[in-house]
């Protein structure tokens, strides 16, 4: 799948975040995962699209294209994304969905002109070097959104041009348009008039959707002719989690926003909240990483502050961490400094209510704040021991997000490795150090599986210090997670499904 994350490919991944989450997301909301997959009219252009070359060529929904097809259907694809995209970019100054690129330069430089009509024609082509230059040839165009677009069985293959099961119904709402005609011919010949733009707004428009777009698009997403079957009631059950979180808020306080519900989740899990739905121990589980990961990418960046040419001294950075730690202690009055007292402190200052937590979330996800890292490593050792019933943690799922080989995941890395009678300066340090040389070994095994990470230190054995091995000394996370729940709200939005 093009979206596991686990070959050698996209940013480097130095604690395993993005390996962690992003494939694991199909716990919560299964093939529909995607970080910017938010438009329900992307659904339904795409599958309308492919129903209708196949229809133009008089070709069943299974026959192969031959290799004459193959290249009308290529620029067909290519004419109606440049269309759907740019077209959208033109009005709104932004693209339907995060993942279009390439817009910007295609407006500025060759669209604008035209849609501001100083030129009454526009040749689609002329624009493809900016809009497919050569990371987004048709390989990878033929992938693009393929788990949401196959998942809701609108598209089975772009590549192929396979419309799914409700391919049909697409196309005999698009073909319903009065410009539907007129959008067909202009990608099938490349050329756009001025005075043709008005008419294929129909087409193109996903601003706001038609009342039939949405009813179309609500049976699609909750598979009204019950192909997906199980996967489909999995899918529903996480979006009753999230509309009951949405109408109702928790303790008083609106959970709206993508953040919002990233930070009520973690708070949840650390509470140890009953659930609704069992499959909500998966959405606390997941999200809840992201809050270890926000405190040791925020370490990373003070230990790349306090390098001098590459070195990092030993005793410069833990007297700096224990400074760091007076701050903190003082800063949440806490006097006695066993772990076990400034845990029942933290919790009793940070977890007496979601409106408390999530301030301090907010600030912690904030890639600015450094010294909120004592706070993320201490959300991790938290959300280590939430005692799950036994159904949870014996369960395949559990494993999967809690298994060793994800090592940065707070039950993984926490898992019998905590004397919950130390000193609270001595567990900060001793993780600390941890984390730094878990880091080069986890990077060592990673790079063995031709995955993209990197060890950022390396141990100087005379001298005990350690020596950056790369240029980066800012640190962030991938909160890509936070991007996969705005996509859902988004798309069950536009959908008509909740107000967002």
């Amino acid at each position: 799948n093009w979206l596991s994350a686990y070959p050698n490919e996209g940013t480097l991944d130095y604690f395993g975040g993005r390996f962690y989450r992003q494939p694991n997301r199909v716990h919560l909301v299964r093939g529909a995962a995607a970080n910017n997959f938010k438009n329900a009219k992307t659904l339904l252009f795409y599958s309308a699209l492919c129903f209708a070359f196949r229809k133009s060529q008089n070709l069943t929904i299974e026959e192969a294209l031959s290799e004459s097809a193959f290249a009308q259907w290529q620029r067909w694809f290519k004419n109606a994304n440049f269309l759907y995209v740019v077209n959208h970019f033109a009005q709104h100054k932004e693209v339907p969905d995060a993942g279009f690129t390439g817009a910007t330069d295609a407006y500025n430089n060759f669209f604008e002109p035209f849609h501001k009509g100083t030129t009454s024609r526009f040749r689609i082509e002329d624009a493809y070097e900016a809009f497919y230059p050569d990371q987004r040839q048709w390989g990878y165009l033929a992938q693009f959104w393929r788990a949401p677009l196959h998942y809701f069985r609108t598209v089975l293959s772009i590549e192929a041009s396979r419309p799914g099961e409700y391919g049909k119904d697409c196309f005999a709402l698009f073909s319903l348009y009065e410009g539907w005609d007129t959008f067909i011919a202009i990608i099938q010949n490349g050329i756009l008039f001025h005075e043709d733009l008005l008419k294929i707004q129909d087409v193109l428009d996903c601003q706001t959707l038609t009342e039939d777009e949405q009813n179309l698009a609500r049976n699609i997403i909750f598979d009204h002719k019950k192909v997906s079957g199980p996967e489909n009631d999995f899918y529903k059950t996480s979006f009753n989690i999230m509309e009951k979180l949405l109408l109702h808020g928790t303790e008083g306080k609106t959970v709206k926003e993508s953040q919002d519900f990233a930070s009520v989740f973690t708070y949840k899990h650390l509470q140890n909240k009953e659930v609704n739905h069992d499959q909500e121990y998966w959405w606390r589980i997941l999200i809840s990483s992201l809050a270890f990961d926000c405190g040791i990418h925020r370490l990373y960046s003070i230990l790349g502050e306090l390098a001098e040419h590459d070195i990092l001294v030993t005793a410069k950075f833990k007297e700096a961490i224990e400074a760091k730690v007076s701050r903190w202690l003082a800063k949440n009055d806490i006097e006695n400094t066993s772990l076990e007292n400034v845990r029942e402190s933290w919790v009793a200052k940070n977890l007496n209510s979601f409106e408390t937590f999530d301030t301090l979330y907010k600030s912690l996800i904030d890639y600015r704040n450094f010294d909120t890292f004592i706070d993320g490593i201490f959300i991790g050792y938290l959300a280590s021991m939430t005692e799950l019933p036994e159904k949870i943690v014996t369960s395949d799922t559990y494993l999967a997000l809690t298994d060793e080989y994800h090592h940065f995941v707070p039950r993984a890395f926490f898992r019998n490795r905590i004397d919950h009678k130390s000193d609270f300066l001595a567990f900060v340090q001793n993780t600390v150090i941890r984390l730094i040389d878990e880091q080069y070994e986890f990077s060592i095994v990673r790079m063995g599986y031709g995955q993209k990470a990197k060890f950022i230190l390396i141990k100087d054995e005379v001298t005990g210090n350690y020596i950056f091995q790369i240029n980066t000394r800012k640190y962030l996370e991938n909160q890509g997670i936070i991007s996969m729940i705005d996509a859902c709200l988004s798309l069950w939005g536009t959908a008509g499904l909740i107000e967002h």
